[in-house]
Order: structure tokens, then C-alpha cells, then sequence
């Protein structure tokens, strides 16, 4: 049978493949390079994304111009802490006799031997007993009447040098008893019999001498403006001492002049009063000083108008032994013999003081070296009287002592 076809047979050598365009090719490796460079550049954002971080890694730069370069920040200092307010200050004092103020030498040891202590203030007198003001003063009357002391020391400039010690500053006046400013305007002073002629609290060949009358309103003016200048001059209280009136039997003949009805009781606790507020109004704690003896006996009409409690809500106790002598018994204290344990004193006289004187705030002025009996206490007497105050919860106090030799106080 014949076959419809012949097949023919060749070789099979697979299917034939064309080659690519050179165009091709190079547009193929471009774009391979493309893809590189762009996976380098995003990774580290596309990492940090991932990873949840918020700041891409740093990259290093030049560095810095040295002109453009600016010196360290230093750490802030922390704020210096607020001083102690002088009305708020617990004044653990010292008096300073003013014989110790007028030698130069002596005043600058003194001072340097406080800084072995607690103590943190000093009493001075600005007005003493003879009515001489014994720092610079501007007051008008006082300069008038020639009252300031030659070559007074400036007070503000005191009390800036304590301050930079670390001290703060007690000025103490003399009130009513002023011979000066008596003898300097007798129409301020306690007069005899009628105005015009000066009453002496003694014979005037015993040594007589006027006061001031706490009668007038110009008297009181005139001390009042005394303890102004002291707050204006920096000191954190102002002691008042001498609120009275002449302690003599012969004021049957002295002539006050117009009372306004009030009692000597009234007029003294009214000047303490006024006292009290103006100085306040500065900053400026004022007290009354009274002795324990005062407070101890029996009422006084004749110097304080009545009970002399009565006068002021501040006081400075005077507790210091000599003034009991060898022994001392009244109605409200009683002591055997005040002179050889002071610390028992100054304890019995606080405790009778705090009876007289109810809810009155009260600063003891205390021994701080020899009697003038003689008799030297120890440093250690003197501590534990610091220590029977502090028993007691009083936080202030003043030692004293008229002879600055013969301090003895206790170290720290």
C-alpha cells in the first residue's frame, strides 16, 4: 500500500533563542543599581520605625568653630537660705558694758571669743541712767541738750559689723530716769511743787537728781523717737528699763502736772503700750525690764502705780543672785542664800515671775561672770543656769556682767 506522504527526518537541535538588544541590557543594570542605592539610603529610617525608635543614629560632623565655642554652663546655685527674721530670732545675748565699746582692742577680742559660743546677740546701752546716748544720734532734742557722748560710736554701722557676725542686736534705754533731758527742758522733767523748778529725787548736796515726768507727752515723745532710731539702726528688740516713777518718799512734794485722770499704773502701761505698737510696725520686739525683787514684793504705788506686772506683756527679769543679797523672803519667793547656787536661783525667781506675770513673755538677764560681791562663778555655774532656763522651756536670755574682765562664758 502506498503511503499518502513522506516523512522526512533532520536532526533536533532544540528551539533557537534570539539575543537581547544591548539597549536592554544597560537599561536592566541600571536599574538593579537603582534599587541598591535606594534599599542603602532607607534602611536605617525603615529600622529605626520598625525597632520603634524615635531618633534616627547621629551623624558625625565637623568640628566645632573654637570661636563659636562657649564656656560651660555651670550648675545653678542653689538659693541662699532666707535669714532668720530678728522678730522671730530666739537671742541667746550678752550685755557689752559700754567701757568694753569705747576701747577698740578689747571690743574685737571680745567678739572674736563669741564665735566660741552659742550665744547669737549683744545687749548695749543707748541711753544710760544719766541720760547720755551713748551711740551717734540724730535726734534733735538729744543734740540740743548735748546729750550724745563725744566720739559716740554710729549704731547702723554696729549693728551691720554684728550682723556680718552673725549677731543681732539688744539696745537698752534708760526711760524716766534722765537728768539730762530733765535739766535740758524742765517742762518735760517732774518739777517742785509747781512748774518752773526742777524736783531732785535727793538733798541736792547728796547728790539730787530730776527725771524725766511720764506725765508729759513730750517726755514719752521723746524716748519713743530714741527707740525708733534704734529699730531704723537694726536692732531686734528694745528694752525699755527705768518705766517708773522716781523711788523716793519725797515725791509728796513733786508736781506732775496734768494727769488726765489717769493713774501712774495707767500712764506707764499706756508708754509701754505705745511703744510696743510702733516698734512692731518695724519688725521690732520691745520689752519692759523688771526685777525679780520688783515682781517679788509688794505693790508699788509710788514708782509703778500698783503691781508692776501690770506694765508690760514682755519683760527682762532681772535673776541675778546680788541682787538678794544673802538671803531674801517676801510673801511670793523666798531664798536662803541666793548668792552660792545661781542656777537655783534664777530658777526660783522664773518660776515666782511666771506666777506675777500669767501668759507674758518673759527673757531672763542672768550672771555671766564675777559678782560685784566678789564672788567669781565658774563656767560651768554659768552653763547650768543656761540649763535650768532651758528646763524650764525658755529659749532666751541675756548674760550679764557690768565688768567685761570679768566674763566667764561657756563654750559651745
Amino acid at each position: 500500500m502506498s503511503r499518502p506522504y513522506k516523512i522526512k527526518r533532520t536532526k533536533y537541535t532544540g528551539p533557537v533563542k534570539s539575543r537581547p538588544h544591548p539597549l536592554f541590557v544597560t537599561l536592566m543594570v541600571l536599574a538593579v543599581l537603582g534599587l541598591g542605592y535606594l534599599g542603602f539610603v532607607s534602611y536605617d529610617p525603615i529600622y529605626n520605625v520598625v525597632m520603634n525608635r524615635d531618633k534616627p543614629h547621629s551623624q558625625p560632623s565637623l568640628p566645632p568653630d573654637p570661636a563659636q565655642i562657649s564656656a560651660p554652663q555651670q550648675p545653678e546655685e542653689a538659693p541662699a537660705p532666707t535669714p532668720e527674721p530678728a522678730s522671730a530670732a530666739k537671742l541667746q545675748a550678752v550685755y557689752l558694758p559700754p567701757a568694753l565699746i569705747k576701747n577698740p582692742s578689747d571690743l574685737n577680742a571680745f567678739l572674736e571669743g563669741l564665735k566660741t559660743t552659742s550665744l547669737n546677740a549683744v545687749m548695749v546701752d543707748l541711753k544710760d541712767k544719766r541720760g547720755q546716748v551713748l551711740f551717734a544720734s540724730q535726734n534733735t532734742q538729744a543734740l540740743e541738750w548735748q546729750a550724745v557722748a563725744a566720739g559716740a560710736p554710729d549704731l547702723s554701722a554696729f549693728a551691720h559689723r554684728l550682723e556680718e557676725q552673725g549677731l543681732f542686736l539688744i539696745v537698752r534705754i534708760s526711760s524716766f530716769q534722765d537728768e539730762t533731758a530733765a535739766r535740758g527742758n524742765k517742762t518735760l522733767a517732774v518739777n517742785y511743787r509747781a512748774p518752773g523748778t526742777l524736783w531732785l529725787d535727793n538733798f541736792q548736796n547728796q547728790g539730787g537728781k530730776p527725771w524725766l515726768n511720764p506725765y508729759s507727752a513730750d517726755a514719752r515723745q521723746y524716748l519713743l523717737d530714741l527707740a525708733l532710731e534704734a529699730a531704723d539702726s537694726g536692732a531686734a528688740l528694745v528694752v525699755l528699763d527705768d518705766v517708773c516713777f522716781p523711788p523716793n518718799s519725797l515725791t509728796g512734794d513733786a508736781y506732775f502736772g496734768e494727769t488726765e485722770g489717769l493713774s501712774r499704773g495707767e500712764i506707764l502701761a499706756g508708754f509701754a503700750q505705745q511703744a510696743e505698737e510702733a516698734l512692731s510696725k518695724k519688725g521690732v520686739r520691745s520689752a519692759i525690764y523688771l526685777t525679780g525683787a520688783t515682781l517679788a514684793g509688794d505693790p508699788n504705788p509710788t514708782l509703778y502705780g500698783g503691781p508692776a506686772a501690770e506694765i508690760a506683756d514682755r519683760v527682762l527679769l532681772g535673776a541675778l543672785p546680788y541682787q538678794f543679797t544673802d538671803g531674801y523672803a517676801t510673801k511670793k519667793l523666798t531664798l536662803r542664800r541666793p548668792l552660792e547656787d545661781p542656777a537655783d536661783t534664777v530658777k526660783e525667781v522664773v518660776v515666782m515671775a511666771r506666777q506675777e506675770l500669767g501668759g507674758r513673755e518673759i527673757i531672763p538677764l542672768i550672771q555671766g561672770g564675777g559678782e560685784p560681791s566678789g564672788i567669781a562663778y565658774t563656767p560651768e555655774e554659768i552653763a547650768r543656769q543656761i540649763k535650768t532656763l532651758e528646763g524650764l522651756g525658755l529659749e532666751e536670755y541675756v548674760l550679764y556682767c557690768s565688768d567685761y574682765a570679768a566674763y566667764l562664758l561657756p563654750q559651745r
